[in-house]
């Protein structure tokens, strides 16, 4: 039988093909397979495994940012302890507004204000702007200036007289113990500058006292035109600048004395017998012309309505211990008589001097009464000659003024005695 010699051939020839197939398919595959290895990249990771890059992180792990608190995958907003720290004055009893932040923001006077009234910091929402003792009282390192030192301006000497040279602070700049050679305590931070403070320059409207820590200047300005910063502050004894025993404004709650005789008090004179307002909080609210004379007809104090706003002569009766200006003295400016220009004379500029009357304070009104003396207080009488402005009586000095209509005074509402 014949014998077939080709067949080992070619069973040798499948042999080889299938092989040379099988290793093709897998050399292949070897060369298509991604390495796994750690990311060692700076762009955010997109593993599972804690993070090891630089940029906000979007993995499961804590944020790696600069920040301390909460563990977001967002850029840095926490809202943490590094900002919103506060720093209570052993010495003062105040509570202050702390953190690197403070100070970073220029307000108008109105604004600054109005920022601390709104401000939640450090678990707080009751923080005001502090008054020129208060934020004197942060003061430290400067001996002319520091609380007791001899500058004049303080919340008991709001006057413009009040800022003599003493108040230029120290000549060396940055030269106190804070950080960055701050005039404030070691413990405080924030940014070196100038504070508004709450407290308004008496008799010289729209002006209020501001502090400068770069130098521990005490200054004046003028507060519709310029930009300072603010701390805002907290606790003591008038939390809130009105002589009340609480956190806010008379009678706005329940959990103080506000609403009782107390606070709110009213005083009978038996001169004229008109029924006054009073107490101490009194004068410590500065409206303009207008919102003035709302503020008495809207008033409930001490229990009555029918409050209005004096006219000249009712505030004027107030006046004792000065005979420029006491009812009947040599100034002209009565209700009869209102045109600044043929009127207001130099017994009406003048006064008497300084906290020499027989209130409390040295103020020129009578010993029954309280309130804050160091502002002018608005009559209901306008000047005659038109040029917007109204009467008004600064009660520290007797002095009768007739300030723009605009600007902000204090208010004492009156009423009669018979309801």
């Amino acid at each position: 039988m014949k014998r077939n010699h080709w067949l080992p051939i070619l069973l040798l020839t499948v042999i080889l093909l299938a092989c040379a197939f099988a290793c093709g398919k897998t050399g292949s595959s070897s060369s298509s397979q991604t390495p796994i290895v750690p990311d060692d990249d700076t762009s955010p990771d997109d593993d599972t495994s804690p993070d090891d890059d630089t940029s906000p992180d979007d993995d499961s792990s804590l944020d790696d940012d600069t920040s301390t608190g909460d563990d977001d995958f967002s850029p840095d907003d926490d809202d943490d302890s590094a900002a919103g720290t506060i720093w209570a004055d052993s010495a003062s009893g105040l509570m202050w507004q702390n953190g690197a932040a403070v100070g970073s923001g220029a307000y108008l006077f109105a604004a600054a204000v109005g920022y601390c009234d709104a401000l939640n910091w450090g678990g707080y929402a009751d923080w005001r702007l502090p008054t020129l003792g208060e934020l004197r009282s942060l003061l430290r390192g400067c001996a002319a200036t520091d609380a007791g030192g001899a500058c004049d301006a303080d919340n008991v000497c709001l006057k413009a007289s009040c800022d003599n040279e003493a108040c230029n602070g120290c000549t060396a700049n940055l030269g106190g113990p804070g950080p960055g050679g701050a005039y404030w305590p070691p413990e405080v931070t924030g940014a070196v500058g100038w504070y508004w403070t709450s407290s308004e320059v008496s008799g010289l409207g729209s002006y209020a006292w501001y502090i400068d820590f770069y130098l521990g200047f005490i200054g004046y300005s003028y507060y519709v035109g310029d930009n300072f910063t603010a701390r805002c502050v907290r606790g003591g004894d008038d939390d809130d600048n009105d002589n009340d025993d609480d956190d806010q404004t008379p009678d706005d709650d329940d959990d103080d004395n506000d609403n009782d005789d107390s606070v709110q008090t009213v005083w009978t004179d038996p001169t004229s017998s008109w029924m006054w307002q009073n107490g101490p909080s009194v004068g410590s609210t500065q409206v303009d012309w207008s919102g003035a004379q709302n503020y008495c007809a809207s008033l409930k104090w001490a229990g009555y309505t029918g409050w209005r706003l004096p006219d000249i002569d009712q505030l004027r009766s107030l006046i004792r211990g000065c005979a420029a200006t006491d009812t009947g003295g040599s100034c002209d400016v009565t209700d009869g008589c209102l045109s600044s220009s043929a009127c207001w004379n130099a017994a009406c500029s003048t006064g008497c001097a300084d906290s020499g009357g027989p209130g409390p304070g040295g103020a020129y009104w009578p010993s029954q009464i309280s309130g804050n003396a160091l502002y002018y207080y608005w009559s209901a009488s306008a000047d005659q000659d038109g040029n917007n402005t109204a009467w008004d009586v600064l009660f520290i000095d007797a002095v009768i003024d007739h300030p723009a209509a605009y600007e902000s005074n204090a208010v004492r509402c009156v009423r009669s005695s018979g309801g």
